[in-house]
């Protein structure tokens, strides 16, 4: 039996697909709703995932004493070396 003929054959592109899964944006709460920074918009009804950004970093410095490192992993002085603690030190106890 002959195949009926059903007209030129062509490949057909898939639809676009935006993998945006890992993007992340920064924003804050104002009145109890999320305000993403800068003219960042999301299409309506986009599902979204929220959590807490990290603190900064800081690092407090007190005479005779070696720098306190509050936020960050535990232990961790975000690549200082003892060098550049002891120069940090000396500029305090310079100061004081």
């Amino acid at each position: 039996m002959p195949v009926p003929f059903i007209g030129p054959l062509r490949l057909v592109e898939p639809p676009a697909v935006c993998n945006n899964e890992h993007m992340i944006l920064i924003g804050h709460i104002q009145n109890g709703v999320v305000v993403l920074d800068g003219e960042t918009t999301l299409p309506e009804g986009t599902r979204v995932s929220v959590e807490p950004a990290p603190e900064p970093v800081r690092i407090i410095i007190q005479a005779n004493d070696l720098p306190l490192v509050i936020g960050g992993p535990p232990g961790h002085v975000w690549g200082l070396t003892n060098a550049q603690i002891a120069e940090l030190m000396d500029e305090e106890n310079a100061s004081s």
